[in-house]
């Protein structure tokens, strides 16, 4: 079966119907008034298999809904880039249907997404309407301000919008006719608004019949705008051969601009595409940052409790390395001079107390102990104590900024009979 590629050049009263075989030489070349009925019959003529190209408008989805059961396949391709068309000196419907007919055999053309069902498409002009609603209240609030500021009368925010703030600023018009210009601008707002209210309205009540909106608002900073937005412009990310592709729908693809190797202007944001979809990921962006933001600020948080956790054991454990330092000088039994098993008891638990009970810095060691102020026996000397005295003391801390201190083992070198003496005081403490 033989192709063929056909231009159609759509207006609202008549269009032009030029269809070329593969070679490029000219089959078909008429115009028909615009109705259903004509473009089946432009169609319906025609055999072989049939490729048409035309270019996105606002009749484009309702011809091609109409002409896609009469041929093989329907191209709406985007008009900025058929710049062929658009910018030759000679034009007219004729030479553009053709040019339509020949980028389709070349394949040269970037191609426009619709909706296959018409509950898809129905649902996106209902976005589109709310989309225009608020952009006709957003002109219509900065032509207030701007009337108002050629009287003199400069109001910043959202106040001179309320009916309070309404009054106050009408009140410092002077001229009579310019105070009732005004008010109709005012009146004309509140229907804008009315209207906004009801689109908006109309467009959650839609958005119900799709599932995928639902999941959307799930996502941070993605309200039930943006998930309507999102499903209605996108679609389907399948429509879309690479990721770079759909950033560049969103307006988030970086453009470049180089010739003879140098660049002809820093990199920038493309400008094509969808400007609400970046007004979706913004929010979602901006949502998200803060979000991490948080997260950081508890991760930060919980480090820094964690940093003071580490400086107060630090501190601890130096004060035990301390405290174990002045329990040797203390125990330094070679220049104290202490042999008698009780003796040793009774400066033991002195010592545990004044760790539990004191506070560390008071523990001084002013001068050594002599063997006069423990009533030393004369029938024993130092020989008879080992000079090493290991001692493990083990510091536990409270959150009520409270350190204990336990003597938990001792150990000294007696007789057999200083031994048993020693493990007598200890059992009775117990």
């Amino acid at each position: 079966m033989r192709i063929v590629y056909a231009g159609l050049d759509l207006g609202s009263s008549s269009f032009q119907q030029v269809a070329i075989k593969t070679d490029g030489s000219i089959k078909v070349n008429r115009d028909f008034s615009t109705s259903e009925a004509n473009l089946v019959k432009a169609f319906s003529d025609l055999k072989g298999e049939i490729h048409v190209h035309l270019e996105a408008g606002e009749l484009a989805p309702w011809a091609a809904s109409i002409i896609a059961p009469l041929v093989t396949r329907v191209v709406c391709s985007h008009p900025q880039s058929n710049a062929w068309i658009a910018k030759d000196a000679d034009k007219c419907d004729r030479i553009d249907a053709y040019k339509l007919a020949e980028l389709l055999r070349l394949n040269r053309f970037k191609e426009v997404h619709y909706a296959p069902d018409q509950p898809r498409r129905n649902f996106k002009q209902l976005v589109q309407h709310y989309d225009e609603m608020t952009a006709q209240q957003a002109r219509l609030k900065t032509k207030l301000k701007a009337r108002l500021r050629m009287q003199g009368v400069i109001v910043t925010g959202e106040r001179l919008f309320s009916a309070t703030g309404r009054k106050e600023v009408l009140a410092r018009v002077a001229a009579r006719d310019l105070r009732t210009a005004i008010t109709q601008l005012y009146s004309v707002l509140d229907q804008s608004v009315e209207a906004q209210t009801k689109a908006r309205l109309l467009m959650l009540r839609a958005a119900q019949a799709f599932p995928e909106i639902k999941l959307f608002r799930t996502a941070p900073g993605v309200g039930p705008i943006g998930a309507c937005r999102f499903s209605a412009y996108i679609h389907t990310p399948s429509r879309f051969s690479s990721k770079r592709k759909l950033w560049k729908y969103c307006r988030l693809s970086v453009s470049h601009r180089s010739s003879n190797g140098k660049a002809l202007r820093r990199p920038r944001l493309d400008r094509s595409g969808c400007g609400r979809l970046k007004d979706v990921t913004r929010k979602a962006f901006d949502a998200a940052i803060r979000s991490q933001l948080a997260e950081h600020a508890e991760a930060v948080a919980a480090r820094h409790h964690q940093v003071e956790d580490h400086r107060r054991r630090i501190q601890l454990i130096q004060e035990t390395h301390r405290l174990i330092a002045v329990a040797g000088e203390l125990f330094n039994f070679r220049a104290a001079r202490i042999p008698e098993a009780k003796h040793l008891g009774d400066f033991i638990e002195r010592l545990a107390s004044g760790i539990v009970h004191g506070a560390a810095d008071h523990l001084v060691i002013t001068k050594r102990v002599h063997s006069n102020q423990h009533g030393v026996s004369p029938t024993h000397n130092e020989g008879h104590v080992r000079p090493d005295f290991p001692i493990a003391i083990r510091a536990s801390e409270k959150w009520g900024k409270q350190m204990a201190f336990k003597v938990i083992d001792r150990e000294v070198a007696f007789p057999e009979a200083d031994r048993q003496s020693l493990r007598d005081r200890r059992a009775d403490h117990k």
